[in-house]
């Protein structure tokens, strides 16, 4: 009796198949990843614009956030004794792109008011997420999160 080497053509087809699978699979987590990981940093960051703002309210100060896009930082700052203190610093999860506000700043009074609109951009892995403060009455709102 002859002994049998090598596989059958059908068995190759088989493990190919399920290498394929798997590869899809992987590639669409990532991309689910990437799209959490967006979401999450959108959301934290309105988190902390919210909070600056009760800053402003309950403590009646000014208070703001100032963002400094080459180190990838913002920075959550109060008025104290005539100048501006830092409450805390945060690394976001996804990349500063862009902000539209005077001096990379949004800044709220003791109303808890906006003097003007801005438009906060960020970016992770193949998404960016859009964040608008409102003129006035200062409400952040994550506008878009969009594969790019």
């Amino acid at each position: 009796m002859k002994s049998k080497k090598g596989f059958v053509l059908t068995e190759l087809i088989t493990v190919i198949i399920i290498f394929g699978v798997i590869l899809t699979v992987g590639a669409l987590s990532f991309s689910i990843v990437d799209r959490l990981q967006i979401n999450s940093a959108m959301r934290a960051l309105q988190s902390d614009l919210r909070h600056v703002k009760r800053i402003a309210l309950n403590e009646k100060v000014q208070a703001r956030i100032v963002f400094d896009e080459t180190s990838n930082v913002y920075t959550l700052e109060k008025m104290v004794n005539n100048k501006f203190v830092t409450v805390k610093t945060v690394e976001p999860q996804a990349k500063i792109k862009s902000i539209n506000a005077s001096g990379k700043t949004v800044s709220f009074t003791t109303r808890g008011t906006t003097g003007s609109a801005c438009t906060i951009v960020l970016t992770h892995g193949g998404y960016e997420g859009s964040l608008t403060v409102n003129v006035g009455g200062g409400r952040a709102k994550v506008t878009e999160i969009r594969r790019i």
